[in-house]
């Protein structure tokens, strides 16, 4: 019998560090990913390493457990393997993917950590959030900064001068900074396990780990990090003070919260609504530059880039070439991502995407706000809770985990709302009986027939046109950026996308999409006339369609028409620029007619 136990007991434990090793590993294949993204496959093979392992170890037996979240994370993977198939860069469409499967490695490793091994994922995570500090630290350069705040200019120019040098890409100090801020709240959980059971060596390491990740934070001015993390650290201090006020009764400390957190999001709402100029202004008056109107351009930009690629998306690292071609109608680069993580998403991996993450956040909110109810594990369940405002509120002023460096730690909030919750109940989230599944497919089904049977027109004509302008990126964007205009030797190319376009007009005569798409293709073949009648039919359609507005524009030059022109010319912003560069584009193409009309216009112009 004594054999027995200690064969147990010797099983227990062997599991208990193997699923740490299966987290270290999955951690060391993403950092490698965020270091060097070519390694691609092969940094993913670090994370199987213990898989491997195990078929030789009999007495070890690690399955991938089943979670609550099951079902958003196969939904995501899939349509960024959709992903893939519509971006019209291939190899960096692939690299991003293997991210992303890191990122979802690096889920499970977490998900399936036993309870005995809790502490120790906070303290990798704690170590990790060290590493990126340190890393970014490093290399942050004081050209990188552009700031009003005159404490950290000079603070970054001091250590800039002292460090010593690294010859690495640097992140970004936006990344950087929302990174460490999602990451920042399970430091405070892991100090509060230290202190309650009084081991002062883990209190050392996450008080240094802390002090790191707060320089680092603090070295980034990314200020949509540090507001972010107030509200989510003011969320955890208002819980506290919640409890201290109800003197320990559990009922009345919700109830003491909720009421409390309510008026503060009332007032709050108040104080946007009725500052001068809304909160645009407010966030454009923080300390620091004012990036407000440029983003919110990028983000319109983008949210109309996004009604062309609803059901694929445009491709995993599409949104470069899709937003200088299709937004600006520049043949350059531009931006890497839209500034915003739920447009990226939406842009790249389509609706089912984007709804796929939204469900993962929302899944992972109600597993901590249900263990917060119950009483269980407060620190840790706040830190989660923490970790998820952050992320959801800074994914609308950046997006340092999808388009950045940070991806392989986009699936962390939920990974650990699953951890810290007990993971029986946690299962609950959704049916699990055989009955009860094949009811809740029937009921999909039957919204989706019915769906489809009402709006059966505009969604075949969306489908029609989001194939049609996967089809034409792929043709007009295989080399880019080119840095050259477009001088249309590849028209013949785009038939098959055109067809697309005129299958979605014969459902739908007012589909932007394939009226801005055809005014593109006319403009390529220096059909002018036909050109305009798309481009206008476009403008009709989406108002705010700003590669519309602009093409029109040089549309009505080429047919000579400066009034017109000009009504869409005078507040662009790069026209005179491309103008000039036209009038000598043309001459070289043979259309010195055109070239006239370029100079012409630039004389118009104020």
């Amino acid at each position: 019998m004594d054999r027995r136990i200690a064969s147990v007991r010797e099983e227990v434990a062997s599991i208990h560090w193997f699923c740490l090793a299966n987290l270290g590993c999955a951690l060391l294949s993403g950092a490698l990913l965020w270091l060097l993204p070519s390694t691609g496959p092969w940094a993913l093979a670090i994370a199987f390493l213990p898989w491997l392992v195990q078929l030789t170890h009999k007495r070890i037996s690690l399955q991938l457990q089943r979670t609550a979240l099951d079902i958003p994370v196969a939904i995501f993977l899939i349509t960024a393997v959709v992903g893939v198939w519509a971006s019209y860069n291939l190899q960096a469409a692939l690299t991003k993917l293997w991210i992303i499967v890191a990122a979802i490695l690096v889920y499970y490793a977490i998900a399936s950590q036993p309870p005995q091994n809790f502490r120790w994922v906070l303290a990798m995570l704690s170590a990790s959030i060290a590493a990126i500090s340190i890393y970014y630290l490093l290399t942050l350069n004081a050209g990188m900064l552009s700031t009003d705040l005159t404490i950290i200019d000079r603070l970054v120019a001091g250590w800039t001068a002292l460090r010593p040098r690294v010859n690495a890409a640097s992140p970004h100090p936006n990344i950087a900074g929302g990174l460490i801020a999602l990451m920042a709240p399970y430091i405070l959980a892991l100090l509060e396990e230290a202190r309650q059971n009084k081991q002062r060596g883990l209190m050392f390491f996450t008080l240094a780990s802390g002090g790191i990740a707060a320089f680092g934070l603090l070295m980034s001015s990314s200020r949509a990090a540090w507001i972010s993390l107030a509200v989510g650290l003011g969320f955890w201090l208002l819980w506290w003070l919640s409890g201290r006020l109800a003197g320990g009764e559990h009922a009345r400390q919700r109830l003491i919260f909720a009421t409390s957190a309510a008026l503060l999001l009332v007032l709050g709402a108040l104080l946007l609504m009725r500052y001068p100029g809304g909160p645009i202004a407010l966030f454009g008056r923080l300390p620091g530059p004012d990036t407000t109107t440029s983003r919110l351009e990028i983000m319109r930009g983008a949210l109309r880039l996004e009604r062309d690629f609803p059901y694929t998306g445009g491709g995993l690292h599409a949104f470069p070439g899709l937003f200088s071609r299709y937004v600006l109608v520049i043949p350059s680069y531009f931006i890497n991502y839209a500034h915003n993580l739920y447009l990226d998403l939406a842009v790249e991996q389509g609706v089912a995407g984007l709804f796929a993450y939204l469900l993962l956040l929302a899944g992972a909110a109600w597993l901590l706000i249900r263990e917060l109810r119950r009483g269980r594990a407060q620190g840790a369940v706040l830190a989660g809770l923490a970790s998820l405002i952050v992320l959801a509120l800074h994914g609308i002023a950046d997006d340092p985990i999808y388009a950045g460096r940070g991806t392989p730690f986009l699936l962390l909030a939920p990974a650990m709302a699953v951890a810290i919750s007990r993971e029986a109940d946690a299962l609950k989230l959704f049916p699990r009986g055989k009955s009860a599944r094949v009811r809740l497919g029937i009921a999909a089904l039957l919204v989706a027939a019915g769906l489809f049977t009402a709006f059966r027109q505009p969604l075949l004509s969306s489908y029609y046109a989001n194939l049609g302008a996967i089809r034409m990126a792929r043709v007009e964007l295989e080399d880019f950026p080119t840095n050259l205009w477009d001088d249309g030797r590849r028209v013949d190319k785009l038939v098959t996308a055109e067809d697309n376009f005129y299958q979605a007009l014969e459902l739908n005569s007012h589909n932007a999409t394939a009226h801005y798409r055809l005014g593109l293709i006319n403009l390529l073949r220096r059909d002018f006339p036909e050109a305009q009648e798309h481009l206008e039919q476009a403008l009709a359609a989406d108002p705010q369609q700003r590669g519309a507005r602009k093409n029109l524009g040089f549309v009505y030059v080429w047919n000579g028409e400066y009034e017109q022109a000009m009504r869409l010319m005078r507040h662009a912003g790069g026209v005179r620029y491309e103008l000039e560069v036209y009038t000598g584009w043309w001459r070289a193409q043979g259309r010195p007619d055109l070239a006239e009309r370029a100079e012409e216009m630039l004389a118009r112009l104020p």
